[in-house]
């Protein structure tokens, strides 16, 4: 699975809090509410693009875990998650 990189607009949203979802997937909670402590403090391009490749190294570390698979549903959407897949 090829995950969209950093770059996309997707990963800051959810980073930032623009974009938000019920999440399923406790490792995500967890992260997402310290991230969010983090950007209360600082909102600096290098913090929030910290938190961004963290986000998606959590991803990544997790493809194969279906409730992990469900969120990622969520912010990409069904069909680019199924195009993910097919890269594989």
């Amino acid at each position: 699975m090829a995950l969209p990189e950093t770059t996309d607009t997707h990963w800051m949203e959810v980073v930032t809090g623009k974009h938000q979802f019920n999440v399923e997937f406790f490792p995500l909670k967890l992260l997402l509410a310290r991230q969010r402590l983090q950007l209360q403090i600082s909102q600096e391009p290098e913090t929030v693009d910290n938190c961004v490749n963290e986000l998606r190294q959590l991803f990544m570390k997790n493809l194969n875990h279906p409730i992990a698979r469900k969120d990622l549903v969520k912010i990409f959407g069904r069909r680019k998650v199924r195009r993910m897949l097919r890269r594989k």
